[in-house]
């Protein structure tokens, strides 16, 4: 009979305190829950930051190479202006190998701006939830600019087929994630 009475009382202590167990596993799913948000979306930005870092380097890696090659011929044909002379062929070939050489580095070094200016829009877009005017062929094609580099190595290609650019009054991080 004790033993029944101590179990009958167990099972009341269960039943008074079942809410309160509930409650305590209830906010300890949702906080692994938001830990895993969490986690997810430092995932997705990582990969974000890895693409648009990638398509970095290859304009500021040329224009670097490019930069360098021009140091390098530079020395040789001031040396040849101070010492035994240049032929004039000689000075127009240097002068249009620097020509053509800045335009590429005008050319690299513009395309790198542009990511990082694409990037930091749609950054600050969906990060802030503020309606504003925007252009939806803008916002379209800097989310897809920052989203570019990470399908390269996918089977699938985005190609843009937008009409007339719509001026919208919205929320424009918003749909740049729906289209991300």
């Amino acid at each position: 009979v004790s033993a029944r009475r101590a179990d009958v009382a167990q099972l009341r202590d269960y039943r008074d305190h079942l809410a309160e167990k509930v409650e305590e596993r209830t906010q300890l799913l949702k906080a692994t829950q938001n830990e895993l948000i969490q986690a997810e979306k430092l995932a997705a930005l990582g990969s974000l930051v890895a693409g648009v870092s990638h398509e970095l380097n290859t304009p500021i890696g040329n224009g670097l190479m490019l930069a360098s090659t021009l140091s390098e011929k530079a020395p040789a044909v001031a040396d040849k202006v101070r010492g035994p002379g240049i032929t004039r062929e000689e000075l127009q070939t240097f002068l249009d190998e620097t020509t053509e050489a800045m335009d590429m580095i005008t050319r690299t070094l513009t395309r790198a701006r542009d990511l990082v200016q694409d990037f930091k829009t749609v950054a600050v877009d969906r990060q802030s939830a503020k309606r504003r005017q925007f252009r939806l062929n803008d916002c379209i094609e800097e989310t897809v600019a920052t989203i570019r580099p990470s399908l390269k190595r996918s089977r699938y290609e985005i190609q843009l087929e937008l009409g007339d650019d719509v001026q919208m009054d919205g929320y424009p991080g918003a749909v740049s994630q729906i289209i991300s």
